[in-house]
């Protein structure tokens, strides 16, 4: 329950690794389009963008640097670590 699959393809270009099943009951899928999510965050900038564009950056060199990395993406533990360093990083441009 809650994990993130596809996370990547809001930053960057992502090829799906597999085939995506339930093991227990029903799955939810929310589809999210990159461009228009990229244009929005654009159009509403400020600090949120700020926060978001360093997440993004964060994430996807984070997954550059795991030769494990697969379409789940990371635990939520890991997830957290990068959501606050960019929180950390945005903070230091203005503040959040």
């Amino acid at each position: 329950p809650g994990d993130s699959l596809c996370l990547p393809a809001i930053w960057a270009e992502w090829h799906y690794c597999g085939r995506c099943t339930a093991e227990f009951g029903a799955g939810y899928v929310t589809r999210v389009h990159g461009e228009t999510f990229a244009n929005l965050v654009v159009k509403f900038s400020g600090e949120v963008a700020r926060y978001l564009q360093i997440f993004g950056i964060l994430l996807i060199g984070a997954l550059e640097n795991d030769v494990d990395a697969d379409d789940l993406c990371f635990n939520a533990e890991k997830m957290d670590a990068l959501a606050s360093r960019a929180r950390i990083f945005a903070q230091t441009h203005g503040s959040l």
